[in-house]
């Protein structure tokens, strides 16, 4: 079973070239840390208090790449807030998400192929394979759309990170993009969530919008 944050690399990889398309390059990372965080919080193992994260389950998940956040959480001297995590899993992320890619490649779904400059710069792509894969996850998206009262949590997370990373446009058709952005931000507002759950996401959600704003600033200031 694709993890959140699985889905979330798939669609912001392009087919083609098997690199982050470019809407994406700089808020990827920071997403998928909101992923992998919300993941958690569906899963029932952390919450919000107040503004920070703190463990409710110590219970090890399934998934290494989730369980390695888990661990880092876990392991932590003191309660951080959740921006605090986003910006450093999200400052991480290159390795991790190099292992993602290279497991979907090693399930098929991606290819890895090595791409150089001049023989001397060295690095991945992950072209797709098996598109079906992709295709699913895009017509789930489209279907929840259509029918938002049978919106599940983890659906509706991922739309939200959709909505964060500015990826609207490459997940679905250019001509529906504005339509679909209104309805992300109105249905990610009236979520079926716990309470608990609920706070939770949002304030991750909330946390990956300003880590992508700040590294925006940071990139645009004076050299």
């Amino acid at each position: 079973m694709f993890t959140i944050a699985d889905e979330l690399l798939l669609l912001a990889l392009h087919n083609k070239k098997g690199s982050v398309v470019s809407r994406a390059t700089s808020s990827l990372n920071f997403g998928l840390a909101g992923a992998f965080i919300s993941e958690l919080a569906l899963k029932e193992r952390v919450e919000v208090n107040g503004k920070r994260l703190v463990v409710k389950d110590s219970t090890p998940v399934e998934d290494p790449f989730l369980n390695d956040i888990f661990e880092q959480i876990k392991n932590s001297k003191k309660n951080r807030k959740i921006r605090t995590w986003v910006e450093k899993f999200g400052h991480r992320m290159k390795d991790r998400r190099k292992g993602m890619s290279h497991r979907l490649a090693e399930q098929g779904i991606l290819e890895e192929k090595q791409k150089d400059f001049l023989g001397v710069f060295k690095w991945n792509i992950y072209p797709s394979r098996d598109y079906s894969y992709e295709q699913e996850i895009r017509t789930r998206l489209t279907e929840a759309l259509k029918t938002p009262e049978s919106l599940d949590d983890r659906t509706l997370v991922l739309l939200s990170l959709i909505g964060a990373c500015d990826i609207v446009k490459e997940v679905f058709p250019k001509e529906e993009a504005k339509e679909k952005k209104k309805q992300i931000k109105q249905w990610t507002k009236q979520n079926p969530y716990g309470k608990a759950v609920n706070d939770t996401v949002h304030a991750t959600n909330n946390a990956v919008y300003a880590a992508i704003g700040a590294a925006a600033i940071a990139s645009s200031g004076p050299s």
